[in-house]
């Protein structure tokens, strides 16, 4: 029944721009269970101590939006719009554009595309 009502709530969220989808209660309500784990997992492998002042200040500003339940935040460098691993996580497989949040190990992108490298936060 609760996988009936999250995938409601996934068909549901598809024609809402991201901040109607910004949810009153904390993201991991909206994916009990695997996506908890899911980013409890890849908070465990973050070394601030590895990461620049630029890339900390990234690191927050997306912790923050996926902590609110958001799907993406801007670059605070570029002003572009980036996706969180939450927006990705929703989508269920790596796309292949080398996205920076990517929760596939950027598995689908082509072998010439993989020139980031993972600095234990995000891809760069």
């Amino acid at each position: 029944m609760a996988q009936q009502n999250n995938r409601n709530l996934l068909d549901s969220s598809k024609n809402m721009n991201s901040d109607t989808r910004v949810r009153e209660s904390s993201y991991l309500s909206y994916f009990p269970g695997a996506y908890q784990k899911e980013e409890a997992a890849w908070e465990r492998l973050v070394d601030l101590s590895k990461l620049s002042s630029e890339e900390k200040l990234i690191y927050e500003k997306h912790k923050l939006a996926v902590q609110t339940g958001k799907e993406s935040y801007e670059d605070p460098a570029t002003g572009y719009t980036v996706m969180t691993r939450l927006s990705h996580y929703k989508r269920g497989y790596c796309c292949g554009n080398a996205c920076r949040h990517c929760p596939f190990s950027q598995m689908n992108v082509a072998p010439s595309m993989k020139t980031k490298k993972f600095n234990t936060a995000f891809y760069t």
